[in-house]
């Protein structure tokens, strides 16, 4: 009898740990967290690495995929536009730089001018945070708002939406941080888009910190499971 009722105990805390697993996997997903403050960002991501492409020449061409810092750019440019893959090029002129001289953005291949589309940036295995300044380059009426969404995934498969809006300035700058227990992969953004159709955006300053180490909370539910089973174990023998 007390050797049933010990294996029916023991069946009963392995289910509640298998589905306790569960719900950490499906329903208990860690966030990604957003920050449109360069300050705050950066005192939760420790040591940065930032990439700000001043030490290229204005006007440089690199072709996609580029790569810098271990950061994978990548673009794709809207259909209704110019068709072959864009390049990426430093530029200074009309943006304002976080450090001078230059930004990156997008670039037509047939005669350089900026593209419209899509920008995806991939960071390496072990990227906790990651963020850039977006750069508005052609200025409209300030009344004249112009939207762009980004999206972060984490290593998980999590994502994270939102949106920069910007009232048209020349220069117009925007800070966007993500952070993420399980790491950021990769960070997606769509050139602003506004009545009057479409403006490009430029990126500068691109930072990444790295990711500190953390057991998963499946990891920690099934090793506080396995030993509340075992204290319920030698609990059992001792009453037997």
């Amino acid at each position: 009898m007390k050797e049933k009722l010990f294996l029916s105990r023991k069946a009963f805390m392995l289910i509640v740990g298998i589905i306790m697993v569960y719900h950490v996997n499906n329903g208990w997903a860690l966030p990604i967290t957003s920050y449109t403050d360069f300050s705050s960002f950066s005192a939760i991501s420790g040591p940065l690495t930032i990439t700000d492409f001043d030490n290229f020449a204005t006007g440089t061409t690199f072709t996609q995929p580029a790569i810098f810092d271990n950061v994978s750019y990548s673009f794709n440019p809207m259909p209704i536009y110019h068709q072959p893959p864009a390049n990426f090029r430093t530029f200074n002129a009309p943006y304002n730089s976080i450090t001078w001289p230059n930004v990156l953005a997008a670039a037509s291949q047939l005669d350089g001018t900026l593209e419209i589309g899509t920008t995806t940036m991939s960071f390496p295995i072990g990227t906790g945070s990651a963020g850039l300044f977006s750069i508005m380059g052609r200025g409209f009426n300030s009344s004249l708002f112009a939207t762009s969404t980004i999206t972060a995934m984490d290593f998980g498969g999590n994502s994270f939406t939102t949106s920069m809006i910007f009232q048209g300035q020349v220069g117009e700058q925007r800070f966007i941080g993500f952070d993420s227990p399980l790491g950021i992969s990769s960070i997606i953004f769509t050139s602003a888009s506004h009545v009057n159709g479409f403006s490009a955006i430029a990126m500068d300053n691109v930072s990444y910190g790295h990711l500190t180490p953390i057991p998963e909370p499946s990891t920690l539910l099934l090793l506080v499971t396995g030993l509340m089973g075992l204290r319920f174990m030698g609990y059992v023998k001792i009453k037997r």
